[in-house]
């Protein structure tokens, strides 16, 4: 039993070691990993040149706030209706229950302008 305890120890300070290295590795050749990001990026994003990177990462940024935005309106809205945003459980079912609003028209006082406002 202590022989498998001690083994185990030396194996994690192997491990912890090897990472330090890595992580020194890192930091001595900052190249590296900022190509492995950028490439990684530009896998992701299907970015066929450098070029495309910084715009298409402020097109990332541009759509997360807007949905951000939005989601913060369809919280305000569900709420002004009188529904509790706790009680829709998720985005997803706040979303439908905003899209059932809108595909009720007038009758509900509720228009994509009024949304969009």
């Amino acid at each position: 039993m202590i022989v498998c305890l001690s083994s185990a120890q030396v194996e994690v300070m192997h491990h912890d070691q090897s990472l330090l290295y890595a992580e020194n590795y890192i930091l001595e050749r900052p190249e590296i990993l900022v190509n492995r990001i950028v490439g990684h990026i530009q896998y992701l994003f299907e970015i066929k040149t450098l070029d495309g990177v910084l715009p298409r990462l402020n097109q990332v940024y541009l759509f997360v706030e807007e949905m951000r935005n939005f989601l913060k309106a369809s919280r305000a809205l569900v709420d002004a209706r009188g529904y509790a945003t706790e009680a829709m459980g998720n985005n997803s079912m706040l979303l439908a229950e905003i899209l059932r609003r809108l595909s009720l028209g007038s009758s509900v006082g509720v228009t994509s302008k009024s949304i969009i406002q």
